[in-house]
């Protein structure tokens, strides 16, 4: 039975493009049950750094781009491989962190 739990983040595929995208913020964690990575966002990703930024386009993104894969093959029968999905989430984080001109450049940016 689909739920947005299953759908976004207990579901092999799913899960496996979130451990992705953790691993590329810096996070090396487990994935949590949707109710639980809501909390941990909300208790450890405060403020408008850039780290914290990115985390949180990283989620929108993710979901974003899993509910569409999710359309792709529920009214066109098509797929995409965790890769092919992981890629267009990337791309669309880099597309959009781009474009902000306050981002200071430094080592840790």
């Amino acid at each position: 039975m689909e739920s947005h739990a299953h759908l976004f983040f207990d579901c092999q595929f799913s899960s496996s493009i979130w451990q992705q995208i953790l691993s590329r913020n810096g996070i090396t964690r487990s994935i949590l049950p949707l109710s639980h990575e809501l909390e941990w966002a909300v208790h450890y990703i405060k403020g408008k750094g850039l780290r914290n930024s990115l985390y949180k386009l990283s989620l929108a993104a993710s979901i974003y781009h899993i509910w569409g894969e999710r359309n792709l093959r529920f009214f066109q029968g098509k797929s995409r491989d965790v890769a092919t999905v992981s890629l267009t989430i990337f791309n669309s984080i880099q597309a959009k962190a781009n474009s902000w001109a306050t981002v200071k450049l430094s080592a840790q940016n």
